[in-house]
């Protein structure tokens, strides 16, 4: 029994240890504390009824998506430029180790052609990713951090 009590208490830690923590949002906490929190700092923005977009003044973003009431992923928005990007790789290189995935290209668009790149790795049971889009007239930088959840496949 003993044995069952602290293999059980190992497993806890350790989903623990694998969530996801962008500036104090973390994996399944609830959609109400999510959005408390983010509407001290940021304008909110409700998308749909799992999708919240909370914007600084500076032009940076948090996108949460829920999943039954809890969050479950959290996109965050940058400033695209290279040494965003550099410092980005290098931060998750070196916590997650490689990346199980890279892909870039192109694609054609009514508004021009887009360009993208994006890069993933496993974080224990969750995802995280740096994904750049460009055109000829803007450019986004972004991070996600995924959980597995029942309401969408990940990673997306």
């Amino acid at each position: 029994m003993r044995r069952t009590a602290l293999a059980l208490s190992a497993c806890l830690v350790c989903l623990t240890c694998n969530a996801f923590d962008v500036e104090g949002f973390t994996t399944n906490m609830t959609k109400q504390a999510t959005l408390t929190a983010a509407e001290k700092l940021y304008k909110l923005n409700t998308i749909d009824d799992n999708t919240v977009i909370a914007s600084a003044p500076d032009g940076s973003y948090l996108s949460f998506n829920f999943c039954e009431g809890k969050l479950v992923a959290v996109q965050q928005g940058f400033n695209a430029n290279l040494k965003q990007v550099t410092l980005l790789i290098s931060e998750f290189k070196a916590k997650y180790g490689n990346p199980f995935s890279t892909n870039a290209g192109t694609r054609a668009h009514s508004s021009g052609t887009i360009y993208e790149w994006g890069t993933w790795w496993n974080a224990g049971l969750e995802f995280v990713s740096i994904y750049y889009l460009g055109t000829e007239k803007t450019e986004s930088l972004s991070t996600s951090y995924q959980a597995e959840n029942k309401c969408f496949k990940v990673p997306r």
